[in-house]
Order: structure tokens, then sequence, then C-alpha cells
């Protein structure tokens, strides 16, 4: 059976047909996903006593903290600067529906809004905090082939388990004492922020933490191999998966400003992906992979924009939407060299991670449709990633052992990203093979 170049570039042809980055459903972070292939274990070679593994069982882990993100334009800032430098509490009063609070707050400190603003600070915040988290899968694969079908299969369920922190939030009042206006904003409004926010729109601007099950993942996967007798290239092997991802995790709390979903916010997805694995002599190995995922539509409430002013973390009114989420999208690229001593391997690997831009269709007649969909938390993010990957197979060490393990530690360097929050990251797979 010949692998052809020209079908090779046609099967990946067909991903940038089959979705657009133009209508992110994650969480804004640089994490892998549990089925990415980083966390994947090299295969046993089969040959003399070593049989293909019928059943693996194994665990993945990766944790990182920080206190730093990158905006729009890519720079790098505090942590809760992502989307604006600074929230305005100001802006957040506008458009108010008329007899509400909100709207007699705003009425009381119209002076605020007239008189001049020398630094353009009256009533703005910068916001600094500490991002933690942990992200922990236990999956099982199950391997198998037909007779009939060329190459082989393998069926993996994940089960994540995510814990996310957004600690040690500071609001830092922006507003000087310049005149009457300053003061007065100052007086009703910015000294005790989170009580006006708690009071008017239900809001918690606080730190928040959320642990529990991400989405279960449902992936299957087929490889083939092609051998090549030439003098460099030995091996080429070309796969695809594709699965189904259950909406098993919790959602947004829409009356916490910091609040993150531990999957995609309660929408199913569907995974599609191929890879090239190419191997050459002396165990050096190349390859690239390449995933969309789509992710479902949803109905549910969010908190809102009523004004273009307003920023992304100050929103105290909440509508009805239907959310088309932007197609995740990642790369990777890695080159390495696989049991070169034993069965150590070693591998650097490339990532890059975008989610595309969500679209609201808003059901809610107090909210203008157009000015919803500019709040920066529904833009496109993005993320390039450096890892650094180590694993062992101890199948030379065990070969009469009816279970086999694996061992694989990581560690990844953030390169730079948009409206993301960049970790680096630690973690490692520890597999066992039936």
């Amino acid at each position: 059976m010949k692998l052809h170049k020209v079908y090779i570039l046609k099967i990946f042809g067909i991903f940038f047909l089959f979705g657009n980055l133009n209508p992110f459903a994650y969480a804004p972070i640089n994490f892998t996903k549990p089925h990415d292939p980083n966390f994947r274990m090299t295969s046993w070679p089969i040959k003399g006593k070593n049989k293909r593994e019928i059943v693996k069982i194994g665990n993945t882990l990766e944790f990182g903290s920080t206190k730093k993100s990158r905006n729009y334009n890519r720079d790098s800032v505090n942590l809760l600067s992502l989307y604006q430098d600074k929230q305005s509490s100001l802006a957040m009063l506008l458009q108010a529906q008329p007899g509400s609070a909100i709207y007699n707050l705003k009425n009381s400190i119209e002076d605020a809004y007239t008189t001049p603003n020398t630094d353009n600070n009256r009533g703005s915040f910068k916001v600094n905090g500490k991002f933690e988290g942990i992200d922990y899968s236990l999956y099982s694969q199950f391997n198998f082939d037909f007779e009939s079908i060329p190459g082989k299969f393998d069926f993996t369920a994940y089960l994540p388990v995510r814990s996310l922190k957004i600690k040690d939030v500071q609001w830092i009042d922006q507003t000087k004492s310049y005149n009457a206006a300053d003061l007065e904003v100052k007086r009703v409004l910015t000294n005790d922020i989170a009580t006006v926010v708690k009071n008017l729109g239900d809001l918690d601007i606080g730190s928040w933490s959320k642990t529990g099950f991400g989405d279960l993942e449902l992936i299957l996967r087929w490889y083939n191999d092609f051998p090549k007798y030439k003098s460099t290239l030995k091996n080429v092997r070309l796969g695809f998966r594709t699965g189904l991802i259950l909406p098993t995790s919790p959602e947004i709390d829409v009356n916490k400003s910091f609040s993150m979903p531990l999957g995609n916010d309660g929408a199913f997805a569907f995974p599609i992906a191929a890879s090239l694995d190419l191997s050459f002599k002396y165990k050096f190995r190349f390859g690239v992979d390449l995933e969309m995922i789509k992710v479902f539509d949803i109905t549910k409430v969010y908190r809102l924009k009523s004004d273009s002013n307003q920023t992304d973390f100050l929103l105290l009114n909440k509508g009805m939407v239907r959310r088309s989420f932007g197609n995740q999208w990642t790369f990777n690229m890695y080159a390495g060299a696989e049991h070169f001593f034993h069965g150590l391997s070693a591998k650097l690997n490339y990532q890059y991670g975008t989610n595309g831009e969500d679209t609201l269709q808003v059901h809610d007649l107090n909210f203008n449709q157009d000015i919803a969909n500019t709040a920066q938390s529904f833009m496109e993010w993005n993320y390039h990633n450096l890892i650094f990957n180590l694993s062992y197979d101890f199948y030379k060490d065990f070969p009469n052992a009816k279970i086999k393990p694996q061992l694989s530690l990581f560690y990844k360097y953030p390169l730079i990203g948009r409206r993301t929050i960049m970790a680096s990251t630690f973690g490692g797979v520890l597999a066992f093979n039936f």
C-alpha cells in the first residue's frame, strides 16, 4: 500500500475547509487538553516477546501558576488586564433601564460624566491577581484492529478533573482627588466598589476558585505504518482521530466576574484531527498534528454589555443569548529521538492553539446585539508554546511482566499569545500497559 505525497496534502487541506476561525469555549489558558498528542505515550516495538498492548490505563497531570497574561496586542500585562488595561465603574452605569437602581446612581453623579477628567482615570481600576491551575486526567485506552481494514485502532475515554483559581484579587482605584466630581465618585462608587456591584447587579468581583470534573472525552484513533526502505527515511505513519466531547463539567458562574468554565461551558463538541509521523535512521522522529474541535451552540444567560465603553469585569446586566462558538484549532510539530537509550525518548514540541471568535445572538430586547458582541471575552484568543518532554518505556526492563509501566515528564514554556493567561507548566504521564 503506497502513500502518496499529494494524498497527504489533500487530507490536511480538508481541515482548513471544514472549519473557520470566525464565529471560545475553553477557559483562556494555555493548558493542554487531555487527549492532546503531547500526552500520548509511544507504542512498544512489536518484536520478540513484545506484543501490542491491549489495554492502557494512564494518568496525566499538568499544573502551573502565573501573575501575567497576554492582552489583545500580545503584550505581557498583569493577569487581569488581558481584556482591558483598566476597568471602568462609570461606564458600567451607562444605558441603564430608566427607574432602576443603576439608572438612579448614574443620575446622582452626573457631574462625573460632564466635569473634565484630566487624566481619564476617574472611576477606573487596575485589577491584579494570581492564577493557579491543576489538570488531572484518568484515561483508559483499548487497542484493536480488523483483518479487513489496514492499520490499527484505539479507543480512549478521558475523565479530567480540573482545579482553577483566580486568587489575591486587588482592585486598585485610579481616581484622583482633583475636584468635587472626583471626590463624589470616590464616596459613592469606588471606595467600596465590591459592595456597590453586589447590590446593583449581584456581581462578585473577588477571588474565585472551582474544582470539579472536566468534560468527558471519547476519542477513536486510526493509524497505519508505511515502511520505507531508504537510507534515511524508515517509516511514515499516517493517523486520524475523531470522537465526542460530552459536557460533564461545571459551567461559568455568571455572578462571579472571574469565573471560568472547566470545559466547554455546557456544550457538546466534535473533534477531528490528522497526524503525520516520520521515522528516520538513528531513531530520529519528526511529526505534525492538526486538530479542529467544533463546539455546538448553546442558549443560556450571560453578562452582557449595554454600552460599547463598558469593560468585561464590570457588567451589571444579564440577558439570554444563543452562543455560537468559534472553532478550536491546535497545531503540534515535534522533533525528537525515540528509544535512543533503552526505553528513553526525548522530544521538543512547538504548539499553537487558537479559539475563534464567538458570536452572540441576543434574545433580550434590553440589549443591542452589536454592542453585546464587542465584549473582549468573546473574541479570538491564542497561544504559542514550547514543550520539552522526556519519557521512559519499561518494555525492555520487564520483558516477561504482564503489566508494563511508562513514564513521561514535561515542561511547557509559553512563548506568546493573545487574550490568554500564559503559565509555565509542569506535568507528566504515568501509564500501565496490559
